[in-house]
């Protein structure tokens, strides 16, 4: 998946080739895009529990008001 900027959503990267290195050039080149893309986000090393117990933490401080 990589992240099309002018539509602002993600889009599946998928291609024919004729030949086995065809395939690894068009790979290695849109791989080497996808670590450039200035709006691709590091990976985190929060746990999905550490995410989780983050997010119950914020949720108590908003008031169900707000969701109205």
């Amino acid at each position: 998946m990589v992240y099309d900027a002018t539509a602002g959503k993600r889009r599946e990267m998928t291609q024919t080739f004729d030949t086995k290195k065809d395939a690894k050039n068009w790979t290695e080149k849109e791989a080497a895009q996808y670590r450039e893309d200035p709006h691709r986000k590091p990976p985190s090393d929060e746990t999905v529990g550490e995410y989780l117990i983050r997010w119950l933490n914020i949720k108590k401080t908003i008031r169900f008001s707000s969701f109205t």
